[in-house]
């Protein structure tokens, strides 16, 4: 999997995966963006997956959701 993490040129963030993978980067780049408070709880839950006090975990985005399990990550749009 190739990813290239960069800024726009209004200095925001942008994150590219290769074909395959362009959801996640979507993900990362318009869901996520910069929400220092999602990005604080989703350390807390992979931690938590990790050391198997939790089965799956579900964040509801606006156009994808993120799947997270004590083995893997999807995400997966709406439609």
């Amino acid at each position: 999997m190739d990813y290239d993490f960069t800024h726009d040129i209004y200095g925001a963030f942008r994150a590219e995966f290769s074909m395959g993978h362009e959801a996640l980067g979507y993900w990362l780049t318009y869901e996520l963006r910069s929400r220092q408070t999602v990005i604080a709880e989703l350390r807390v839950i992979i931690d938590e997956l990790q050391q198997h006090q939790r089965m799956d975990y579900l964040l509801e985005g606006s156009e994808y959701n993120l799947i997270l399990t004590r083995d893997e990550a999807v995400v997966r749009a709406h439609a």
